[in-house]
């Protein structure tokens, strides 16, 4: 049984990373029609300078590009941060989100995408695991 779960686990990883891979490939490919390569490299250029500003917590402009950029490139890494992160929650033996007759308040993020992304992964799990 544990391999049909491993195996559905990476279908599951799999079709994620092949829909986030073709809508930017069709993305990048409908921002660089008509532009001289050298152009579709400053603004890539420029979208991964402006992404860089995120590690010290300052907002970056979301053009075309940087936000072409964000979903595709920053988001998928955030996603599976977010899985882990509350997969290890979750399968701690301690009890960290659950233990009878207490409240527990756990803050996952503030509307993050990725963040979303991992909770549903990790709520699909739990339901397959638990049926």
């Amino acid at each position: 049984m544990q391999v049909d779960e491993n195996k559905y686990l990476e279908s599951a990883k799999a079709a994620l990373d092949n829909a986030i891979k073709e809508v930017a490939r069709e993305e990048y490919a409908r921002l660089s029609k008509g532009l001289l390569p050298i152009k579709v490299s400053k603004c890539g250029e420029y979208a991964l300078k402006e992404l860089g500003k995120l590690k010290f917590g300052a907002v970056f402009k979301y053009n075309k590009w940087g936000a072409s950029f964000y979903i595709s490139w920053h988001q998928p890494g955030r996603i599976n941060l977010a899985y882990f992160m509350i997969a290890d929650m979750v399968g701690d033996k301690s009890d960290v989100l659950t233990n009878a007759g207490k409240l527990h308040v756990v803050d996952f993020g503030c509307g993050a995408l990725a963040m979303q992304f991992g909770i549903d992964l990790n709520a699909a799990d739990d339901r397959r695991n638990t049926y």
